[in-house]
């Protein structure tokens, strides 16, 4: 299948919530919800260290996006690129639109200069799992023997 790729602009926040509610209700959850999605949609859209590919299919049909966020890492020297989302609609997965959307991804982070790009997703994700290893993400350090990177969380409005 072929699947085009482009970044969002401004004028794509209609696509985008579409996209990000398929995505909120893939993942079980209620919010974000109506004014509160598109008042974030608007303030990420807007934001010079954030980016949206969006792939379309041949009738330019929404298929799937992703949401890049863009740092300084003094670690690295350099910019680190992070994929804070990404999402195939279902009846386009397995069909590369995945493979496409994580190339383009892949090339905005090139284009942004950045030296690192980073991701998170479940260890039992097993087709996102294939699709980044395929394009050569690992979880592995060898600093530690080989030991595995894990992302943390601490919901600070759980915290006393």
């Amino acid at each position: 299948m072929s699947a085009p790729v482009r970044l969002a602009t401004a004028a794509d926040a209609a696509t985008l919530r579409a996209l990000i509610e398929a995505f909120r209700d893939h993942m079980g959850e209620a919010d974000p919800t109506g004014a509160t999605l598109d008042a974030s949609l608007a303030r990420v859209l807007a934001d010079p260290h954030a980016a949206f590919p969006i792939a379309f299919g041949a009738g330019g049909e929404p298929l799937g996006y992703a949401q890049l966020r863009f740092r300084y890492s003094l670690w690295i020297t350099g910019i680190e690129a992070h994929v804070d989302d990404f999402f195939v609609a279902a009846p386009a997965r397995r069909r590369g639109v995945g493979r496409a959307l994580l190339r383009a991804s892949i090339a905005c982070a090139r284009e942004r200069g950045a030296r690192l790009l980073a991701l998170t997703t479940n260890e039992r994700n097993e087709g996102a799992l294939a699709l980044y290893r395929a394009a050569g993400f690992r979880a592995e350090k060898d600093r530690w023997g080989g030991g595995r990177q894990l992302w943390l969380e601490l919901p600070l409005e759980e915290v006393l």
